[in-house]
């Protein structure tokens, strides 16, 4: 199992999940929203952000890692320590973009910057939902216009 994976799987449960030696992602809640300069509609649901400070294990990724693939707890810790210093390593020398999640850029301070995927969505009751584009209509537009424009977006 992919740790990335493993973490996503989390993340629709749980609104903390840590990776030991690393960081933790944190769910927020947020309402539905509108992005001006995006020109889009998103809708409410549950975002993850990154906290590098939080980096503690709590036991949960290596809990679920260990029942998935039938190891040990311990064997499961060695996992995630490996994938762990491959990431560091990534980070030290370039971007690293983590499946299902987001982006991480080391910058000139040797601090971690996380950008998540902003199509990814952790809600359960919004699964599915997609952000909409949104375009603005000037006044002259008959509504013939807007049926044809529409359809053919």
């Amino acid at each position: 199992m992919q740790l990335s994976k493993a973490i996503t799987n989390l993340l629709y449960d749980h609104d903390c999940v840590t990776i030991p030696g690393f960081g933790s992602f944190i769910i927020n809640e947020s309402s539905a929203k509108y992005i001006d300069k995006e020109n889009k509609f998103y809708p409410p649901g549950k975002y993850v952000s990154f906290n590098p400070l939080i980096k503690s294990n709590d036991g949960l990724l290596a809990n679920y890692i260990s029942r998935k693939r039938s190891i040990s707890y311990e064997e499961s810790l060695k996992k995630i320590h490996s994938r762990v210093v491959k990431w560091k390593k990534i980070l030290s020398q370039e971007n690293l973009y983590v499946q299902g999640i987001g982006e991480f850029i080391l910058n000139d301070s040797e601090n971690i910057i996380f950008t998540a995927d902003k199509n990814l969505n952790f809600s359960k009751e919004s699964f599915g939902l997609r952000p909409v584009s949104y375009t603005h209509l000037r006044a002259h537009e008959t509504s013939l216009h807007l049926v044809c424009r529409l359809l053919l977006e």
